[in-house]
């Protein structure tokens, strides 16, 4: 068609009819970028530092001989740790000797309760009691 005019700039031939019902083709994805190396990880924290050991010292008061001489083997240990007192009794042996302390010692009240478990041992389980008595001064 001769007398068609043409848009400005385009100064080419009209595509074929084959060309013009092709897909324009896209251009090229740009290069993926290179891979940055992986930082090691970092190191593992250390493992925490075990308990401290609780350096208790030989609890001898008046006390600490009576429940020993009253209790004998189902006392295993009379200590003092930072200013208090206390003992430890086999399983059998805790009730009389709270009994004792209540009863005989004048201890005439109970400040807490609680236990241990202690999973990897053969005694697995410990139960703590704190006594204690209404007046000033020493427990013992």
């Amino acid at each position: 068609m001769p007398d068609e005019q043409k848009p400005e700039g385009s100064e080419g031939p009209l595509p074929a009819k084959d060309e013009a019902a092709k897909p324009p083709v896209k251009p090229a994805a740009p290069a993926a970028p290179a891979a940055k190396p992986v930082p090691p990880k970092p190191a593992a924290p250390p493992p925490p530092k075990p308990p401290a050991v609780m350096m208790a010292t030989l609890w001898d008061g008046d006390l600490a001989r009576v429940l020993k001489e009253r209790f004998g083997d189902r006392l295993k240990e009379t200590s003092t740790y930072l200013g208090q007192n206390f003992i430890v009794a086999t399983a059998d042996g805790a009730i009389p000797v709270l009994e004792y302390l209540k009863l005989e010692a004048d201890f005439d009240y109970l400040v807490d309760i609680t236990a241990v478990d202690w999973p990897k041992r053969a005694e697995r389980f410990d139960l703590v009691v704190g006594k204690g008595k209404q007046q000033c001064g020493s427990n013992e």
